[in-house]
């Protein structure tokens, strides 16, 4: 039987098949010459051979949320909740003033609030759909902030493009994509 050298992550001991792995997919600690080859045919029984996630499109349970992902649900809800509250209050101020405009973009805050919640569960829970989600809201909103900052509505949207931009960034690290089976 031929024998497949792996590399043991130095952080949570899973054994890393890909010999040219850089990152371990289990907890997305730097793998390096410190970690220690060992020689196998198969990983060990309690080791799944995917590194601790399950294949792309399974369901199952991955590892740790990173923590930059539990703060982006969390604001998630907030923005969800805000957007439910505001636009429950113009559909109502809209229909007591008869403004049947209000009430409609009132009616789309809240659609968009309710839309935020399941982002959010996305984003919790490891959802793939969520991470591309995540990107695309966030390189929609960079673009608009651009927008904004060059017709000149107000300096805000320079902290609101460099928040955007920081989201991207962290969304495309290794241990955050390996967490949503990227």
């Amino acid at each position: 039987m031929h024998n497949q050298i792996m590399t043991v992550c130095p952080n949570c001991g899973t054994n890393v098949v890909d010999p040219t792995a850089q990152f371990c997919p289990s907890c997305g600690a730097t793998l390096n010459a410190v970690s220690q080859p060992t020689m196998s045919s198969a990983p060990p029984p309690s080791q799944p051979a995917y590194g601790g996630y399950p294949p792309s499109g399974t369901s199952g349970m991955r590892g740790a949320r990173p923590t930059g992902i539990t703060i982006l649900a969390i604001l998630e809800v907030l923005g969800g909740l805000a957007l439910l509250l505001g636009g429950a209050a113009i559909t109502a101020l809209g229909g007591l003033v008869g403004l049947g405009l209000g009430a409609a973009f009132g009616g789309i805050l809240i659609i968009f609030g309710l839309l935020s919640f399941v982002v959010a569960f996305g984003l919790w829970t490891g959802k793939e759909w969520a991470w591309l989600v995540a990107l695309i809201l966030s390189g929609l909103g960079a673009l608009f902030d651009l927008v904004s900052i060059v017709i000149g509505l107000g300096y805000g949207s320079i902290l609101s493009l460099l928040i955007d931009v920081a989201i991207i960034y962290y969304l495309t690290r290794p241990h955050v994509r390996a967490y949503f089976g990227k």
